[in-house]
């Protein structure tokens, strides 16, 4: 089995979602082959080996505090990230399912269906109309319609825990198997 992570960061990082990922990955069987695909940050090796299965790329090269100034991501390098993806999965068709963190939704637009593999979706979080009354009008839009395509696009949807799931079902009309 190759399983392939699509990330907008990683460890050293630290967030929920690099933890979190950081952990199913050391319980996957170690005849997998795993690849995480994450932007390349502050100077960080493009390539390393987490342990012989898991095989980090780095894409690009970004200044994270720059790019994690606050809660809303600069478009460019989210941009110039999910080109790199696009390019990478171009490259490496041979993974068995692609795992597309689901924030930033840039990545998942610009690298979808690259792979040929099965795409899911890793839902941390889904932009209610709560969470959308903050943002400026040109964001909203721009984040509401990546939600909306990936909700409609990838193959299998995942979601952190059951609020989410179901503000995924209520906002975007996906299943939820609970």
């Amino acid at each position: 089995m190759k399983i392939a992570f699509a990330m907008e960061s990683y460890l050293p990082r630290m967030g929920g979602t690099e933890i979190r990922v950081h952990e199913l990955v050391n319980k996957l069987p170690d005849s997998w082959d795993i690849d995480i695909f994450t932007p390349r940050f502050d100077g960080l090796p493009v390539d390393e080996w987490e342990q012989k299965n898991v095989h980090i790329h780095r894409l690009g090269n970004f200044n994270s505090s720059s790019y994690f100034l606050s809660n809303s991501r600069p478009i460019i390098p989210s941009i110039k990230y999910g080109m790199e993806l696009r390019k990478e999965l171009s490259r490496t068709k041979d993974a068995d399912a692609v795992i597309f963190s689901e924030w930033n939704l840039m990545h998942f637009r610009l690298a979808h269906g690259k792979s040929r593999s099965i795409e899911i979706a890793d839902w941390c979080e889904v932009l209610s109309n709560n969470k959308a009354a903050g943002l400026p009008i040109h964001k909203r839009a721009g984040e509401a319609y990546l939600e909306r395509y990936l909700s409609k696009k990838a193959d299998v949807h995942l979601a952190v825990n059951k609020k989410i799931g179901n503000l995924l079902n209520t906002v975007h009309g996906v299943k939820n198997d609970n």
